[in-house]
């Protein structure tokens, strides 16, 4: 599905105005006493982005998950991340680009309001400082570079320019394996891209959907920092 149509006011007004720290507290002490009564994957926050666009909060304890949904409960952006020891690690990341077409919602825009409720979340816990991105895809970590994250340390800057600047010949960045952009722009050694093309092959042959197999293990990974700003929030 393409919406064909420009982002309206309301959308613009969702993704520029901040959230309401008070109810995001309120909704997320609510959510952790359903979850104490047993209940897995609870609700935390609804807010209206548009006539046909959700913002959505959810969260199972130890995972929060964050949605731009459709008026049919779609997901069109989905994130997850989980608490570490001192940061909040984005484990999961879907945009489906082809859907947000027609509107001028893009997933940099998505990410800042999902910080945002994090940040609210995190306030008061001196020990949770950081936000990390974990990814072995070219594409994920120039976004997340330009959205203000920083390798983890010298070796990977290191690591990552000599691969993309072609002066070690070990690694690749993959090209669209067999078809589709879902494993496009990962970074693999030459000896894993052989092995992940075979294992790709055989699951596909035993008739499993791409969307079910994940080659992200197989990837060249890089973790990347940003400093939590709880400053004014």
């Amino acid at each position: 599905m393409n919406f064909e149509r420009p982002t309206t006011e309301k959308e613009e007004s969702f993704f520029s105005r901040k959230l309401d720290e008070k109810k995001v507290l309120e909704s997320l002490a609510e959510a952790n006493e359903k979850i104490k009564d047993g209940s897995h994957d609870v609700l935390v926050l609804k807010e209206k982005v548009s006539e046909r666009l959700n913002f959505e909060v959810e969260t199972s304890g130890r995972f929060i998950s964050f949605y731009l949904k459709d008026e049919n409960n779609n997901s069109l952006i989905d994130f997850k991340y989980k608490r570490a020891i001192s940061c909040l690690s984005q484990v999961h990341r879907e945009v489906k680009r082809g859907e947000l077409k027609g509107t001028d919602i893009n997933s940099s825009m998505f990410l800042s309001k999902v910080e945002e409720f994090l940040t609210i979340m995190v306030k008061d816990n001196n020990s949770v400082d950081k936000f990390l991105i974990n990814t072995g895809q070219k594409s994920v970590i120039e976004w997340a570079r330009r959205n203000g994250y920083k390798f983890i340390d010298k070796d990977q800057i290191k690591k990552y320019n000599s691969i993309i600047e072609g002066e070690d010949d070990n690694y690749i960045v993959t090209d669209n394996l067999r078809d589709g952009d879902k494993y496009d722009k990962y970074i693999m050694t030459k000896d894993k891209l052989a092995e992940a093309e075979k294992h790709l092959e055989e699951r596909l042959k035993e008739g499993d959907s791409r969307d079910n197999i994940d080659l992200r293990h197989f990837s060249q990974r890089f973790d990347l920092l940003k400093r939590i700003n709880k400053e004014d929030k």
